[in-house]
């Protein structure tokens, strides 16, 4: 069981090495625009990207619609499209 959970953490290790050398590597004008459209950490995690901006749909954000039934509101969801996130690392 000890051998199990030493290849699950160096398989882990090595997916963040993978992903750290990956950010590293990202275009920086790319990057920051990106950051700037997400507007914090946690909105590309839950959806909630701001999907339009200065009143027209933007480009780099996947949109789509979410009926909330507590509320009784129709809440916008937003996510960086897959374009915007390739562009990144090229």
């Amino acid at each position: 069981m000890a051998i199990f959970f030493a290849c699950l953490s160096l398989i882990v290790s090595a997916l963040f090495i993978v992903a750290g050398v990956l950010v590293l590597k990202a275009d920086k004008v790319t990057y920051k625009s990106c950051q700037v459209l997400t507007r914090g950490f946690k909105n590309p995690i839950l959806g909630t990207v701001p999907t339009s901006s200065d009143g027209s749909r933007d480009y780099r954000v996947d949109a789509g619609i979410l009926w909330d039934r507590k509320e009784n509101k129709v809440i916008d969801q937003g996510k960086l499209s897959n374009e915007s996130i390739s562009s990144l690392f090229r």
